[in-house]
């Protein structure tokens, strides 16, 4: 929860770590708290500070983006002005703050997934492998546009630390995690410059 991280990181950092986890994901800021450049400017701190109770506890904090974090702040699509996106990679310490790319959602941006990691691959420990159909709709993993080898030949020889294959709301969550699986496996023998 993204209020809770920014209210009392120590709380959340232990929570996490009592849990297991290795990575804690702000994955959602809600449409009322970033309204405006000085609020991504807080979020982005808020994201520093959670980083450092990370770092402390022997985890690692990172970002999920969305669309919108790409449209810029000031004015629409295409006219110019920052993107959260662009604040958050600035302002954010690389060794306290990663990012979780999600595939689907950089495509609906109308960017290159892969392209946005090759600019900066170390940023990027995390993935979710979503695609997207012709349409904007989301689609079963392997069933749409997404390449999905670029992406992962965009992080490096190492790869990414952890991969997600993700559909919202899938009729079959089973049977998807059948077919993501299917086409990852096909995926990764195709391209050996692909992590295993």
């Amino acid at each position: 929860d993204a209020r809770a991280s920014r209210a009392d990181p120590a709380r959340v950092v232990a929570d996490g770590a009592r849990a297991g986890h290795r990575h804690l994901v702000v994955a959602w800021i809600p449409p009322e708290d970033r309204t405006s450049l000085e609020d991504w400017q807080s979020w982005a701190d808020s994201l520093n500070r959670l980083g450092e109770a990370c770092r402390a506890a022997d985890l690692r904090c990172a970002y999920h983006n969305h669309d919108f974090e790409f449209r810029p702040i000031d004015g629409p699509p295409g006219e110019g002005g920052v993107t959260p996106w662009e604040l958050l990679q600035a302002r954010c310490d690389p060794s306290l703050v990663a990012f979780e790319i999600d595939t689907y959602w950089v495509q609906h941006a109308g960017l290159d997934p892969a392209e946005l990691v090759a600019r900066a691959p170390d940023r990027f420990p995390l993935c979710h492998l979503k695609d997207r159909a012709a349409d904007g709709s989301m689609a079963i993993l392997g069933e749409g546009e997404t390449d999905f080898a670029a992406v992962l030949a965009a992080r490096g020889p190492n790869g990414f630390e952890q991969c997600y294959a993700e559909l919202d709301n899938p009729v079959s969550p089973f049977g998807f995690a059948a077919t993501a699986e299917a086409a990852l496996s096909g995926i990764l023998q195709a391209n050996q410059t692909c992590p295993a």
